[in-house]
This record gives structure tokens, C-alpha cells and sequence, in this order.
């Protein structure tokens, strides 16, 4: 294939690796455990893996749980979208 598929996923409580299953075993996929909102690591997967377009899936899910900590859904959903965006425009 001449692209490939970049996964970077936190892995938190509303994410299964078993939905990749079926891509994993492709040579043009790749994934990558990490937090959106680490801006180093982000910057990092992006040079590294020469990503030239993003697809941004990431976010807390569940408003309900959003009541009891809203820091955790800011910080992933708004932040970590500004993180994402950051990056991508310097790369």
C-alpha cells in the first residue's frame, strides 16, 4: 500500500484493542500507545512516523462520568485536541 495507518490510542476505559483485530496483522499499520495530551509524545510519533494527515477520533466518552471529574474530559477532549492541532501544524 502506498500509506499507512498510525493508531495512537490511550487505551482508557472506552477504548478496545480488539476493534483493531482485523488491521493489526496489515504491514501499513502501525499502533501507538500514548496520551493525546502529552505534547512531546505526540510531536515525537508524528516526526517519527511521517504522518502527513490526521483523522482525530480521540475523546472521553460518557458525559455522565463527566460530572463527578471534568478535569479528565477537559484535559483529553479540549486540550488534547489543542495538543493534536499544535503538533500538526508544525509538522
Amino acid at each position: 500500500p502506498q500509506y499507512k495507518v498510525v493508531v495512537y490510542d490511550k487505551l482508557d476505559y472506552c477504548s478496545c484493542l480488539a476493534n483493531l483485530e482485523e488491521i493489526s496483522r496489515l504491514k501499513n499499520f502501525k499502533f501507538v500507545k500514548g496520551d493525546i495530551s502529552s505534547p512531546d509524545l505526540v510531536s515525537y510519533v508524528m516526526t517519527e512516523e511521517k504522518i502527513d494527515t490526521v483523522m482525530h477520533f480521540a475523546a472521553q466518552t460518557h458525559v455522565d462520568n463527566s460530572f463527578g471529574n471534568s478535569f479528565n474530559f477537559t484535559q483529553s477532549n479540549i486540550f488534547g485536541t489543542h495538543v493534536l492541532l499544535e503538533a500538526a501544524k508544525c509538522h
